[in-house]
């Protein structure tokens, strides 16, 4: 037992001896800071002249051709953002001119010290790196402070030791002056480190290596009436140019603005309204897809659908409705019935959707491709007799606006490529897109030939969806038959009143089954249609066989199925080799 104690004993007292040689092996092995020392002379003006003295043991690993050193310019300050001068003074290498380039970070700079056809021999090389920079003091009610990440918490490498001297203006006396400091990484509490004030200078010094990210900062209070602070004026000028995209951003959105109304009192503006009489037919020469995409001003699945049920009524398809395992399904049929009527537009919709000479196509989405074909001749037919002559897009003035506000997004993210992401551009692009949109609409204007048309069709929209007691008001309106009923239910669903319409028929109807003659559509097969339900056959069209038909029209699966510390303060930055 005491053998083993003894051995215990001896392999603990040989590794107290052994560790120290380990570090010292490993210390050797690793690149490393072996000393930062930054002189930061505080001036009258409020700008700070920084010398930053780097020592480093380079062995070709990371540093292979030198040093670099990130320095912030750019910092968000609530939705704001504030930018710091920096002049680069003097970049030298055991004491000689060192060949450096700069670059372009998110939020400052970065100075690549060195050059890149040159390879460092390993070993121990003293950088020194001289800058100017303002805007980093803090202006208290009671003091005035320089709150300052001296080496900054992004360096790759530890540093066996920092110090930092701050040199204040003349005339600040040692019990004046007020010291604290952090060190460690983002956000660290730790005050690993000493301080001491010579002649009014204060100098802070590490107790303890700062491994990678971890860095020393440094806070010196002193009185006010020592360094001059920036007017309220100068404090508006410097606010303005650091946020110059948001200055560019809003004069963007004001011209966009601005053009839009201009060009809407020029050419958006609808003509002024006549006078509404109740009309007991349509326009003459339009049809019930071309009065719904007057006035839509665009085209929508509902003139698709009451294409097909006034070519169903026509005699040229006739609808079926049949079970299915997930309620029901539809079917067009092609008939073979001769009809001199044909209109160019429906023989093509009857050749895309039976071009194949096949009689009938069931409305399901494997069959989309026709059932877009077939809503693509329509379109094209509407567009080449409605659009211009009837109403006007403007889409050139849209385009503009879009044009101007994609100019004004890539301004305002240009003006701050080095910087913060600009958080206040967000909503001015928001606004960029919601004007362009508000006046893609504002801009549809019907002309007055357009004009005189829509007034005829709110005229007609009146007569089919007016109640039974209001049409007592109208003079000789037309007798209610099923024969009315068929030849206007497509323009009824076209306006969207195809139940009141409905309505309208219901004690016709009713008055036809009791005779024993009920009215029964030839167009129509399907548990749809009841005669005692008029308005049930006329919402299942309006509802369920419109749905059908969009489904149809649709690519399978082209929509979802479902619904104070450490690295605060002004400077800051770190470094790496290269």
């Amino acid at each position: 037992m005491t053998k083993n104690k003894g051995l215990v004993l001896a392999i603990a007292l040989a590794g107290l001896f052994l560790l120290p040689s380990l570090t010292s092996a490993q210390d050797f092995n690793q690149e490393k800071i072996t000393s930062f020392d930054s002189q930061i002379i505080v001036n009258p003006d409020s700008s700070l002249l920084v010398k930053e003295t780097i020592v480093v043991d380079a062995l070709g690993q990371e540093i292979k051709h030198g040093i670099y050193r990130d320095f912030p310019t750019s910092y968000q300050k609530g939705l704001l953002i504030s930018k710091v001068g920096f002049d680069l003074i003097s970049v030298k290498k055991d004491n000689q001119n060192e060949d450096y380039h700069t670059e372009s970070l998110d939020n400052g700079l970065r100075i690549y010290l060195g050059n890149a056809d040159t390879l460092l021999s390993p070993g121990t090389y003293t950088y020194e790196i001289v800058y100017k920079t303002n805007r980093q003091l803090g202006y208290f009610a009671d003091h005035d402070e320089l709150y300052w990440n001296v080496t900054g918490n992004g360096w790759i490498f530890p540093i066996k030791k920092a110090t930092a001297t701050v040199i204040l203006p003349a005339g600040i006396t040692e019990e004046k002056i007020k010291l604290d400091g952090y060190t460690g990484s983002q956000g660290s509490q730790a005050k690993d480190f000493t301080f001491e004030i010579k002649n009014n200078q204060p100098t802070f010094t590490t107790t303890q290596t700062l491994n990678a990210n971890e860095g020393l900062t440094i806070v010196v209070g002193f009185p006010k009436g020592f360094v001059t602070f920036p007017t309220q004026s100068q404090k508006i000028i410097y606010l303005l140019k650091d946020n110059s995209y948001l200055i560019v951003g809003l004069i963007g959105l004001m011209a966009l603005i601005i053009f839009y109304l201009k060009i809407w009192l020029k050419v958006g503006r609808d003509p002024k309204k006549g006078t509404i009489i109740p009309e007991y037919e349509p326009p003459i020469g339009f049809s019930p897809a071309e009065m719904r995409f007057l006035q839509k001003m665009k085209f929508d699945n509902k003139a698709f659908v009451a294409t097909i049920i006034e070519m169903a009524i026509k005699g040229l398809v006739l609808i079926k409705e049949e079970k299915a395992i997930l309620g029901k399904k539809y079917l067009l049929v092609k008939t073979k019935k001769d009809n001199k009527n044909i209109t160019q537009q429906e023989q093509g919709i009857l050749e895309a959707l039976f071009s194949l000479s096949k009689g009938e196509i069931e409305l399901k989405n494997k069959n989309y491709e026709k059932f877009q074909a077939a809503k693509k001749v329509l379109t094209e037919s509407l567009k080449a007799k409605i659009e211009n002559k009837f109403f006007k897009l403007n889409l050139k003035y849209f385009l503009i606006g879009i044009a101007w506000s994609f100019a004004t997004t890539i301004s305002i993210f240009s003006l701050n490529a080095n910087g913060p992401f600009p958080t206040l551009a967000i909503p001015i692009i928001v606004l960029l897109t919601i004007i362009n949109f508000l006046f893609l609409w504002l801009l549809k204007a019907p002309t007055k030939e357009g004009r005189k048309i829509l007034d005829q069709i709110e005229g007609f929209k009146w007569f089919l969806s007016v109640t039974e007691k209001d049409r007592m008001n109208f003079h000789n309106p037309p007798e209610k038959t099923p024969e009315l009923f068929e030849k206007y239910l497509p323009y009824a669903l076209a306006l969207g009143v195809e139940n009141k319409w409905a309505e309208q028929f219901s004690k016709v109807f009713e008055k036809l089954q009791q005779a024993g003659t009920p009215y029964v559509p030839i167009w129509y097969i399907g548990s749809g249609f009841h005669p005692g339900n008029i308005g049930g056959f006329t919402s299942s069209l309006g509802n369920s066989f419109s749905g059908a038909i969009s489904s149809a029209a649709t690519a399978p699966g082209s929509s979802s199925g479902f619904g104070g510390g450490a690295g605060g303060g002004g400077g800051g930055g770190g470094g790496g080799g290269w």
